[in-house]
């Protein structure tokens, strides 16, 4: 514990935190240094160099400061770090300050700065950096894809969770709000449609097929269930419709009508139908789906990748 008499005065205190903020301080002869985790920078008051072991990485962490105070200048570096330690990085980029990293690092100035030139060589040789570009196609177009099915292989109760996440995902689309009343009614009709949809081999995969079975879901389950009913014999005579009823105990079916209106339907329909065309179509298409695992991957062997989204293309 330190006692009173060790304690600085207010103004010796204010004298030191001065000194650490000032960056014309003189810092004393450099050493070569060699960090043993992450390197982040030097001390401005002693140019003693600060790293942090990689394992920080795996605990939630924020950078706050004012504008201009070098929040960006820090998650470069922890970027490059990270790489060189060969962790991968995904980043979502508002303003394209970080896709600046694809243009690499002037080597002039930073020998300039007394800067490690061979760790930068290290960076460049080792990383592979990609500029994901929602809504366009310079750079690598990237899309959402909110079919994608859960995998098959899931136990009952994590399928259950996969598939409620997916439809609470389509119901906030349409715009219902799932902790309210409607959006309450919304959410397990359309996972009913998709879970069942996606059972028995109706397509459900896209925004119109999914308006389509959501409007008319009766309809749309028996014309799939039963296209022989549908077509005409050689003597222009069709086999007789079998009632919902009858494909609900044949098929393990549930009413869908009567778990939302008519109205309701048609609505949630119309506001599905929309995000398959305009911006929206491309927002949803127009790339590679996200997919964690593939940024992670490698499309080099060897190389660590920087995925940088960029969405100044969507603004």
């Amino acid at each position: 514990m330190v006692s009173d008499e060790e304690q600085p005065s207010p103004s010796e205190f204010a004298s030191i935190v001065n000194d650490i903020l000032d960056p014309n301080v003189s810092a004393g002869p450099k050493k070569k240094f060699k960090p043993r985790g992450l390197f982040l920078g030097e001390r401005r008051d002693s140019g003693a160099p600060i790293d942090i072991p990689s394992q920080v990485l795996a605990r939630h962490a924020a950078m706050l400061g004012s504008t201009g105070s070098g929040k960006t200048v820090m998650a470069k570096a922890l970027i490059e770090e990270a790489a060189l330690a060969g962790i991968p990085s995904l980043i979502i980029d508002p303003q394209g300050d970080l896709a600046r990293l694809a243009l690499g690092i002037d080597e002039s100035e930073l020998i300039e700065k007394d800067g490690d030139v061979d760790r930068k060589r290290k960076l460049l040789e080792n990383s592979e950096i990609r500029i994901w570009t929602p809504l366009r196609s310079k750079g690598l177009p990237l899309c959402i894809d909110p079919f994608r099915a859960p995998p098959a292989d899931l136990d009952p109760e994590e399928a259950i969770t996969a598939w409620d996440m997916v439809a609470a995902g389509f119901t906030s689309l349409a715009g219902y709000d799932v902790e309210k009343a409607q959006g309450k009614v919304v959410k397990p009709f359309l996972y009913e449609i998709l879970v069942e949809g996606t059972r028995c081999g109706l397509d459900v995969g896209d925004f119109q097929s999914l308006a389509r079975v959501v409007r008319e879901p009766h309809q749309e389950f028996t014309r799939f269930l039963y296209p022989q009913c549908f077509i005409e014999d050689d003597e222009g005579e069709k086999p007789d419709v079998p009632g919902w009823d009858e494909v609900m105990f044949e098929h393990r079916l549930t009413d869908f009508e009567e778990r939302l209106p008519k109205t309701t339907r048609n609505d949630l329909a119309r506001r599905l139908a929309a995000f398959s065309s305009g911006v929206n179509q491309l927002l949803f298409s127009n790339g590679v789906p996200i997919d964690i695992d593939s940024f992670v991957e490698p499309a080099i062997p060897g190389k660590i990748p920087l995925n940088i989204v960029y969405l100044n293309t969507i603004q």
